[in-house]
């Protein structure tokens, strides 16, 4: 059988092969004539080849939150080409977040996928209809709408049938990734969101832990390929989810490798009650493009699905 380089590494380690090619490469001279193979196209690149792609000096605006106060946090909000990771402890209206944050980007002209892996699309689409209409969300879900609530629910189904927002319930990271790049293609897609991560089926994995490394590897990849934000939801541990104050970054179930793909971590905090007010707390402990550290509230209306900011309120 042939001896390869990977045989040599491997019987007489890196030095030893190194020094077994040099060996080689002195008794057989013609050797030093071939060339080195070409790197593959965009591997290698100079500040002159960034410099002349026109796409280098293309403006790329953050992509609003919706949330003055978590925007102020992001330094203005999404950045095409990352990954955004939100950690929450179970029943800590994670989902609910995240579908108010798909429902105003969508109204805001702002082209949407959500994974709604959690719950079916149908439900979370009721949500968002309740949410937009200032409506509780059950009766909705049951298939009934007061008859005082009638104007306002068509109002809101009004608004989100015209709504760049698209969902699927497809669980499977490779549906995921394939209906993604025809998203992002067919209608100029800008902000994907998944909850949540650990839901994900992904092939070729033994365990929890190797699903959501993998997941969370993959889906930093994509953002960066097709040149959209990713919003991830990332469940707590158990140990997490039982602190006073909420979980930290180092209460990621599973794997902390989102923790090093994310751009940046927000935490959701468990709900508390001021003047008045539910109040949904938001930390953020690191941030690429900003100081990290910082807090943020928003209010909650729990039964009607409904995330506002605290001051000014945004349909």
């Amino acid at each position: 059988m042939k001896r390869d380089a990977n045989d040599a590494v491997r019987e007489l380690g890196p030095e030893g092969a190194a020094r077994e090619f040099d060996a080689k490469l002195a008794a057989s001279p013609e050797l030093a004539d071939v060339p080195p193979p070409d790197p593959p196209p965009g591997a290698l690149l100079t500040p002159g080849d960034l410099f002349d792609d026109p796409t280098f000096w293309r403006a790329s605006e953050p992509i609003t939150s919706t949330y003055h106060a978590l925007d102020a946090m992001l330094a203005g909000g999404w950045r095409r080409r990352y990954m955004y990771a939100l950690l929450a402890a179970h029943k800590s209206f994670k989902s609910t977040l995240l579908q108010n944050i798909a429902r105003r980007s969508a109204l805001n002209g702002v082209p949407v996928l959500h994974v709604s892996a959690e719950e079916p699309p149908e439900v979370a689409v009721k949500r968002m209809t309740a949410a937009s209409a200032h409506v509780d969300y059950l009766p909705l879900i049951d298939g009934r709408v007061h008859p005082a609530d009638v104007a306002r629910v068509r109002d809101a189904v009004r608004l989100l049938r015209g709504a760049p927002l698209h969902l699927t319930g497809r669980r499977g990271l490779d549906d995921v990734e394939e209906l993604a790049r025809i998203w992002a293609a067919r209608y100029a897609g800008a902000l994907l969101i998944v909850d949540h991560l650990s839901i994900l089926t992904v092939p070729d994995t033994a365990s929890e832990y190797e699903a959501v490394t993998a997941a969370s590897e993959r889906l930093r990849a994509l953002a960066a390929a097709l040149n959209i934000a990713i919003l991830v939801a990332v469940q707590a541990n158990r140990s997490g989810a039982a602190k006073p104050d909420g979980p930290d970054e180092n209460d990621v179930r599973a794997s902390g490798r989102v923790v090093q793909d994310a751009a940046a971590l927000l935490i959701l905090k468990r709900p508390a009650v001021s003047d008045g007010q539910a109040l949904l707390g938001v930390r953020q402990k690191f941030h690429r493009f900003g100081p990290g550290d910082d807090e943020a509230d928003l209010e909650l209306f729990a039964a009607q699905g409904r995330v506002e900011s605290i001051r000014g309120v945004t349909p």
